[in-house]
């Protein structure tokens, strides 16, 4: 079994390299090490880990990072068993990430046998969510209440969009785009239009802006 673990802290890949090569036996020439998204997607490539373990820190140097990232990992290596191990907290994102076929999704600041736990079930073709992560609290979060087009116009307004960038994109008129803003401000409770960008943050929900 070939592993690969990324993360742009050397400290942190020393550490789970180690867990990896004393827990499952792993030699050290089986256990790569990335410090890069581009590395990683450039490794995951490799014939040779077309079946591997990766475990893998979502916020990276290089031209792709979190969902960006866990999308282009599995069209590089569709046979791969991905287990996140990152700080960034969100219950939204991690059923995301699963929804796309990632094994698993650990915090850094969990004990690290969950790390463990994630890699065995992912070996086994089994998911392992962090237990700290309140995903099903997360489903009645008011977000999933937006119509898709409501979700859009947030999000392009959040990432400071022109309302014609936004018109020319989703092919909308300004006063449609209007009112998908109303609507989704009355459904997320937020009174004005700047709140919509801390609403995505303070929800776990700003990893939608990165695309």
């Amino acid at each position: 079994m070939k592993y690969i673990v990324a993360d742009d802290h050397s400290s942190m890949r020393l550490v789970v390299s180690e867990l990896i090569k004393s827990q499952f036996g792993s030699p050290p020439e089986d256990v790569w090490q990335c410090a890069t998204s581009d590395q990683l997607l450039e490794t995951a490539l490799q014939t040779d880990f077309a079946s591997a373990v990766i475990v893998t820190e979502l916020l990276m140097p290089g031209s792709h990072k979190r969902l960006q990232l866990v999308k282009e990992l599995r069209r590089c290596a569709p046979f791969a068993k991905v287990i996140v191990h990152t700080g960034y907290a969100s219950p939204h994102l991690a059923q995301e990430v699963i929804f796309h076929a990632v094994h698993g999704y650990v915090l850094k600041t969990s004990p690290t046998i969950w790390l463990k736990w994630a890699i065995t079930n992912a070996m086994r073709g089994e998911r392992f969510i962090d237990e700290s992560l309140d995903t099903s609290s997360n489903l009645s979060n008011p977000w999933w209440d937006l119509t898709t087009r409501e979700s859009d116009v947030v999000v392009a307004l959040s990432k400071g969009w022109p309302r014609a960038k936004i018109c020319s994109l989703y092919e909308m008129k300004k006063k449609t785009v209007s009112a998908h803003k109303r609507a989704a401000m009355v459904k997320l409770g937020v009174s004005e239009e700047a709140a919509l960008t801390s609403y995505l943050y303070a929800n776990g929900l700003d990893y939608l802006m990165d695309e």
